[in-house]
């Protein structure tokens, strides 16, 4: 089974896949988020993915900000009309940290949903009970 990692913007969303054996995660591509409900039930089918790790934009102060608020209300109307669980991760300085990797300034958004899927499959793997 795999695992697909969302950094959801207002217009466009990075996604990011798991391997099938949860070690690796691989940019997938970048997704136009008004339709994303429709695409992602086809890549979840295809991919036989089990969860959603959604990057969850909190401000720098660890609060919760305008933004993270509406990323908590797609997030939990997108699992429920997928059928299928997520998790959050904080997605803070992601999207600077691909600043830096080839192809950065141009695939931001699948680099950040590639880091927040292996912060998540990194984490799961090292502290499975946290």
């Amino acid at each position: 089974m795999r695992i697909i990692a969302l950094d959801i913007g207002d217009k466009r969303t990075g996604v990011a896949v798991s391997d099938e054996s949860e070690f690796l995660a691989s940019e997938y591509g970048i997704i136009d988020t008004v339709n994303l409900t429709s695409k992602l039930k086809v890549l979840i089918k295809e991919l036989e993915c089990k969860q959603l790790v959604i990057g969850l934009p909190l401000a720098m102060s660890g609060n919760d900000s305008e933004q993270t608020r509406k990323v908590r209300t797609f997030a939990r109307k997108l699992s429920e009309d997928l059928d299928i669980p997520h998790t959050f991760i904080d997605e803070r300085l992601t999207t600077s940290m691909t600043k830096n990797l080839p192809g950065g300034k141009e695939n931001k958004d699948s680099l950040a949903a590639k880091i927040i899927l292996q912060i998540y499959l990194d984490k799961s793997r090292l502290w499975p009970n946290t």
